[in-house]
């Protein structure tokens, strides 16, 4: 078990990969929920500064690395129907059909609605929007995988 970590309370972050080692602790293997949640506060950490050095770059790359392994092991996206990888991946964000909606552009709201029923076909447009928010690939909604 990983113990939690806290890194909302500690100053600026050092400059170099090294010494980001020894304050924040060497990146590894994520194999729980505790390192999975630490190594997400790292990075939001990371993410918020305008500007980052080299070292720093290279921490959090190194860190969204093990976390895309760790979310693609644990949370791995249903394969085959489309329309069901878009409703998980609605219930994964805490979206609803409203919420889809808007993103994909409807004002009226009822878009989402109608094409979790499976009355409306997602158009080129819609999923290259989808692709952009999830950062998954076209081929999930094309029944590809």
């Amino acid at each position: 078990m990983t113990e939690k970590i806290e890194t909302a309370t500690q100053g600026g972050l050092p400059d170099s990969f090294e010494d980001l080692c020894v304050q924040l602790g060497f990146p590894r293997v994520i194999e729980d929920d505790t390192a999975y949640e630490n190594a997400l506060e790292i990075v939001e950490r990371l993410v918020a500064r305008a500007e980052r050095s080299p070292g720093q770059q290279a921490y959090l790359d190194t860190f969204a690395t093990l976390i895309e392994r760790y979310e693609r092991e644990r949370y791995p996206l249903p394969e085959g129907d489309p329309l069901e990888v878009l409703k998980f991946l609605l219930s994964a964000n805490g979206m609803t059909a409203a919420d889809l909606s808007k993103l994909l552009g409807d004002a009226t709201r009822s878009l989402g609605s109608r094409i979790l029923r499976g009355e409306r076909q997602l158009s080129k447009a819609h999923i290259a929007t989808l692709c952009r928010r999830f950062g998954v690939s076209a081929d999930l909604f094309l029944g590809l995988t």
